[in-house]
């Protein structure tokens, strides 16, 4: 047999059209992964999404959840998704409700036919404890896990006294954006506010973490264009602006 010789394909990097850049790409992607990983994420909400993790969702609830995700990246309230079996191990604690490092001041509870009482238990003792409840409508009225229905119905009538005007009585999710930025507003005062032309810029997000005393705050424009915004952050001293592009502060 005749020897053939191999030849090696050329780079991956020589054939990519970003290789002389490839340096600066992966010193921001170094500094994002560093900042990123620091301390512990500070969502201001919680969203719960009905039943259990393994739990499917109707269509309309999926919507719903959908719209109301994307409300709150509009007016920049970080938040978590809870299922209701994550939901019964969190704790009220000074208005707050807590999961491991999580504390979230605000619940939002989207449409609902039916609910664990153990859910609901919850959330009356959190509004109890002046914590916030925006629920939208239709309301919980059934037990989802046994037959204590008139112990949910009880407990929303109780949250729904308590936080009053953050009850929202909608019927389609294209109607979610006004009513609940209104109630956002009513409810809590955001950690951050990025405003374009007097009102929240929907193009740029934001999400928020927490080192010991520091707050960082990734904010990341989805833009084709750029953006000129007037930032805003709940903060005790002068705020720093790190560019991840150079590493400058």
């Amino acid at each position: 047999r005749r020897n053939t010789p191999v030849r090696a394909a050329a780079s991956q990097f020589y054939q990519a059209t970003y290789w002389r850049y490839y340096k600066a790409i992966s010193d921001y992607a170094a500094r994002l992964s560093y900042l990123m990983s620091l301390g512990h994420h500070a969502a201001q909400a919680v969203v719960i999404r009905p039943g259990g993790c393994r739990d499917g969702l109707a269509p309309d609830l999926e919507q719903w959840l959908q719209a109301i995700c994307d409300c709150l990246l509009a007016q920049h309230v970080d938040f978590d998704i809870l299922d209701e079996d994550a939901l019964s191990r969190a704790t009220c604690t000074e208005n707050r409700l807590v999961l491991n490092d999580e504390s979230y001041e605000l619940v939002i509870v989207p449409p609902a036919a039916s609910i664990a009482y153990g859910t609901a238990s919850k959330l009356c003792a959190f509004a109890e404890e002046e914590g916030k409840v925006i629920a939208i409508a239709p309301f919980p009225g059934e037990d989802s896990r046994g037959d204590r229905h008139a112990g949910v119905r009880e407990a929303f009538a109780v949250i729904r006294e308590v936080v009053g005007e953050l009850f929202l009585d909608i019927s389609r999710p294209g109607d979610l954006p006004v009513a609940l930025g209104q109630a956002l507003r009513a409810a809590i005062k955001p950690d951050i506010s990025i405003k374009r032309g007097g009102e929240e810029c929907a193009d740029i997000t934001c999400t928020h973490r927490r080192v010991d005393e520091l707050d960082l705050f990734f904010l990341a424009n989805h833009a084709e264009e750029a953006r000129e915004v007037r930032i805003s952050v709940r903060c005790d001293r002068a705020p720093l602006l790190v560019s991840l592009d150079s590493g400058d502060i």
